[in-house]
């Protein structure tokens, strides 16, 4: 799925949700503008819970893939005791075959009281009622407290009487009678069962999947040792607080019968055995890997690891998963050491197509750094590099002598900070004493530049640009 189609952080969040007006007629007008675009493959609708008929009409035409951002089935909250069949706009948008994304809030009751059966519709939805949806994201629907509300959480929930209640529901088009979802999302929401999902649609098409593991990482192991997940490329795993010689044995299971992921986000407790199993079983194949360790106290201190594909090949090939932080911090020397030679490559770089139209480029290094990052704190990490990150800005003058270009001008910027961080560079280098484990800094910079002491530690070069393809 493409990202424009994907749901912007604030539905993510929860936030960004409405209503339309009733007066679905006003609405004629964008149907007959989206169907002007005979090009459009996508829609993404999230302007409110029900698509008026002249849209879908628009989208339905021309076999668009629709993603609905706001999906709500507002047919399905009803009072307990007036029993409704689903309306026959919520069940041609349950039906289409161009619904190809949902974002959906699962919640028990609705306000006032009333009983919400979106969970169990969309249950249904993904058994192949809506033929070629592929991607579901889940968001729990918050509780509003109202003394209408909690009485009727007193009462009890109904059970669901189906789309139809008191007639046959119609077959499904999925000859197995199940789905076939490539992506499965549990932002706020935590599924009841992760077995009945994997009953409901086909997991071995699926690609992506986050989800908590506290509360399924059982399920989720037993699934993955059936080879049920066999397709699976990203997955993200939350909150793996269990120490637990059963929890660590199931994510053990889980990621060692897994293929190769690509993508590969774990918080929470992470085991030495169970770093070992992601970095030789899925290393040389992951492109990112994400790890939020536990903070509690003394292990706030661990790093919070975000590594490049090139970095994990290393760690995999070479089997060195006890220098993480030596190979985390290589990495940011060899791309953040920016000196005036290279600023002028890259500009030379850029200008390289003969026609000395570039007269003015700014060269500045930024590094993005995790809240529990290795040197996420000010005084070792941002203070040291501040003197290897540098800044510069490149100019040619207008000014042209017996036809050749004028010779680039470069100059750097922030010298005052530049100065500064050197001081504590140099005081890292010579001091005897490392408090703060100053030594990993020493051994990456040594293996790159040489040992060098006294002023010679101020001695460094720029890595040459990799000017692969792909770089």
């Amino acid at each position: 799925m493409h990202n424009f189609c994907r749901p912007s952080e604030d539905l993510m969040q929860g936030n960004g949700r409405m209503c339309l007006p009733k007066h679905f007629e006003n609405w004629a007008p964008l149907g007959q503008f989206v169907n002007q675009f005979q090009g459009l493959r996508d829609l993404v609708w999230a302007a409110g819970g029900q698509i008026p008929s002249s849209v879908m009409v628009a989208i339905s035409e021309r076999q668009r893939r629709l993603h609905h951002h706001n999906f709500v089935l507002r047919s399905l909250v009803y009072d307990r005791n007036d029993i409704k069949h689903i309306s026959p706009e919520d069940y041609a948008l349950c039906t289409s075959p161009c619904l190809s994304s949902i974002l959906v809030r699962f919640g028990s009751f609705g306000d006032r009281g009333v009983i919400d059966y979106t969970e169990e519709a969309v249950m249904e939805v993904i058994s192949g009622l809506a033929p070629n949806l592929a991607h579901v994201c889940v968001l729990s629907q918050q509780f509003s407290g109202e003394i209408s509300q909690n009485q009727t959480w007193e009462l009890g929930r109904p059970a669901w009487k189906g789309l139809f209640p008191g007639t046959k529901e119609p077959a499904t088009d999925s000859p197995s009678g199940r789905g076939r979802l490539q992506s499965l999302v549990f932002v706020s929401s935590e599924p009841q069962s992760i077995e009945n999902w994997a009953r409901r649609t086909d997991f071995s098409r699926l690609r992506c999947l986050y989800i908590d593991w506290d509360c399924h990482g059982l399920e989720l192991a037993g699934i993955a040792s059936r080879d049920e997940l066999k397709s699976l490329r990203e997955l993200k795993l939350g909150a793996a607080d269990g120490e637990s010689i059963q929890s660590q044995n199931s994510l053990n299971l889980l990621l060692s019968s897994l293929n190769p992921l690509q993508r590969l986000q774990l918080s929470g407790y992470i085991s030495p055995e169970t770093f070992n199993i992601i970095v030789r079983h899925h290393g040389e194949n992951l492109r990112t890997l994400y790890l939020i360790p536990e903070a509690n106290g003394e292990k706030l201190r661990n790093p919070l690891i975000k590594f490049s594909a090139t970095i994990l090949q290393d760690l995999a090939s070479h089997n060195k998963t006890t220098k993480i932080p030596f190979v985390y911090l290589k990495e940011a020397f060899s791309n953040g050491a920016v000196d005036e030679t290279l600023a002028r490559g890259i500009f030379d770089l850029v200008s390289a197509n003969g026609s000395n139209a570039l007269r003015y480029l700014s060269v500045e290094t930024i590094r993005k750094i995790g809240w529990n990052s290795l040197g996420a704190y000010e005084g070792q990490f941002r203070d040291t590099f501040r003197f290897f990150n540098r800044s510069f800005v490149c100019t040619r003058p207008r000014v042209c002598y017996y036809g050749a270009g004028s010779e680039v001008v470069v100059m750097e910027l922030g010298m005052a900070y530049v100065k500064e961080a050197e001081e504590h560079w140099m005081s890292m280098m010579n001091d005897e004493e490392k408090w703060y484990e100053e030594e990993v800094f020493v051994q990456t910079f040594e293996s790159l530049w040489s040992k060098r002491t006294g002023e010679g530690c101020l001695e460094w070069r720029s890595l040459p640009l990799d000017l692969e393809e792909g770089a």
